[in-house]
């Protein structure tokens, strides 16, 4: 959101709470504030078109509000997949698992999580994916393997095409990947 856009809307509801507390003014005595409403804002009929203006804008706000909260779809959790034998379901953990599993093979991929986002329609799925890489690596060239295989798993293994694989990288220092590999040693069973 741009600063005007963030500053425009800040005036905007601090006109719109202006003009509530006018108009709670008018009808419960509020100290100072009631004497001015009827003497200076009602008294005036640009103060009165003003006062009205913001009312309306207030109640034009608060309907937009309601209507939004009514008919605005509920996020999905399920992704529902129509074939020629019937409709099949997904849940966004087995999406994230399948993207999770496709990666894991990629030797300089440790540690990887992914998070799925199901549009209106399966066309509309989105995954991204968030892993960490050795200080060497070759990042460009492992985050464009990793859509790839991302893409490629979830869309042969559930049928669903994907719109969007978005990857972020953290390249890890070689003494973090010590203490991993130490506290994996450490919790390994002593006995085979």
């Amino acid at each position: 959101m741009g600063t005007f856009r963030r500053y425009l809307q800040i005036l905007l509801t601090l006109v719109g709470f202006l003009a509530l507390l006018f108009a709670i003014a008018i009808f419960y005595p509020i100290q100072y504030l009631t004497p001015f409403v009827q003497d200076v804002v009602l008294a005036n009929e640009y103060g009165r078109w003003a006062m009205l203006g913001a009312l309306a804008f207030v109640a034009l706000v608060i309907l937009f509000v309601l209507l939004q909260a009514v008919f605005a779809p509920g996020k999905r959790d399920n992704l529902l997949v129509k074939t020629e034998t019937g409709e099949l379901t997904f849940t966004k953990r087995s999406v994230e698992d399948t993207a999770i599993r496709s990666i894991q093979h990629l030797p300089s991929v440790k540690f990887p999580t992914a998070k799925a986002k199901f549009g209106k329609s399966p066309e509309d799925t989105t995954v991204k994916v968030n892993f960490q890489v050795d200080e060497v690596a070759d990042v460009i060239n492992l985050a464009n393997q990793v859509q790839s295989h991302v893409e490629h798993a979830i869309e042969t293994t559930m049928g669903v095409p994907v719109k969007d694989v978005d990857v972020k990288v953290t390249q890890l220092s070689q003494a973090s990947i010590e203490a991993a590999n130490q506290a994996k040693k450490a919790a390994a069973p002593r006995v085979q």
